[in-house]
């Protein structure tokens, strides 16, 4: 029989190591403004808490290495386009990025490898090197028609 978490036994057990994450800069994917965990962490703090029995040193350590394997992977989190002149505009779609090379009056002239993706390492990667970071990092595409061709399409985000 599952038993189900004690919410404050997690909430305090998140709460004794909150510095650590917020140094990984994660704190927010776990816990949101209201302090209520988010549903991805939920499902995983429920099986840690089952695993451990409710032994919070045991729980502790298990999460912990849970925030530390999350922490390593990098994914995409948003649409990006390189103007010409190298400066990046982000957005959450493409065509939202390039609105926003438009407003700043920013040259743009379309070519392979100018569109792409902000990684969670601040980093910017083409649409292959995201589709890639996705599938390394286990994340199912966004899109009901999942993934295509090799490339990732911010649809395939959100």
């Amino acid at each position: 029989m599952k038993k189900n978490m004690n919410k404050d036994f997690i909430r305090q057990s998140v709460v004794d190591f909150y510095e650590f994450l917020e140094d990984l800069k994660i704190a927010d994917a776990i816990v949101n403004r209201d302090g209520i965990i988010t549903n991805w962490w939920e499902k995983r703090l429920q099986d840690i808490y089952d695993y451990s029995e409710s032994n919070k040193k045991d729980f502790i350590e298990s999460v912990f290495k849970l925030v530390r394997a999350e922490s390593l992977k990098e994914v995409c989190i948003c649409a990006a386009v390189i103007a010409d002149d190298g400066y990046i505009a982000r957005g959450h779609r493409h065509n939202h990025c390039l609105a926003v090379l438009k407003d700043m009056k920013k040259e743009y002239h379309y070519k392979p490898g100018n569109h792409g993706f902000i990684t969670s390492r601040n980093r910017y990667v083409d649409r292959k090197e995201g589709y890639t970071l996705q599938l390394q990092a286990g994340i199912p595409s966004a899109d009901k028609g999942g993934y295509r061709g090799g490339e990732l399409y911010s649809e395939d985000l959100y």
